[in-house]
């Protein structure tokens, strides 16, 4: 299945209309005509992604554009774990289909992009809703504001923790 097939297509769960996704793949197709290149636009329900910090991976798509098409939401997870000598907070990044409640990791890795990731974060937490649609960044399990505000408080947490302090919590 090619974008042109699904821009014909009726979903009402998308959270793009059928206009939008077809001016964005003739953005794309404008683009690749210009420069010669694919100029990195993501279509329909992934669009976001390409206004954020890190390069989030979204090569686990067998059919990308028909898949993408099923995303109810991407989520940014702050998550919280205690080890036996410090305490360790991490991202998890994953698109949420609307089908199943299936979920996909999009990170690449996890070594040298937490700060983007982090500042990522912080960025959707701030803002309204209406900002990136369906983007979502949320609190993991068994972490509330309080617990976050005394963690932000801890010195020996790194750069992480500077990022996070633009939190608005």
């Amino acid at each position: 299945m090619n974008w042109f097939d699904i821009i014909k297509q009726d979903n009402p769960k998308s959270l793009y209309s059928q206009a939008e996704i077809r001016d964005m793949a003739l953005e794309n197709e404008d683009n690749r005509e210009l420069y010669g290149f694919d100029a990195n636009v993501y279509y329909g329900n992934l669009k976001y992604l390409k206004d954020l910090r890190y390069d989030y991976d979204v090569s686990f798509f067998n059919d990308m554009w028909s898949y993408n098409y099923f995303i109810k939401e991407i989520v940014f997870e702050l998550q919280h774990t205690e080890g036996f000598f410090r305490t360790h907070l991490k991202f998890g990044v994953y698109a949420v289909d609307y089908r199943g409640g299936n979920v996909n990791g999009i990170m690449r890795d996890f070594s040298d992009s937490n700060l983007k990731v982090a500042a990522d974060f912080v960025e959707i937490y701030n803002q309204p809703n209406h900002r990136y649609k369906n983007l979502v960044a949320r609190l993991g399990d068994g972490l509330d504001e309080e617990m976050l505000k005394e963690l932000l408080q801890n010195k020996q947490m790194g750069e992480i923790i500077e990022v996070l302090k633009e939190l608005k919590l």
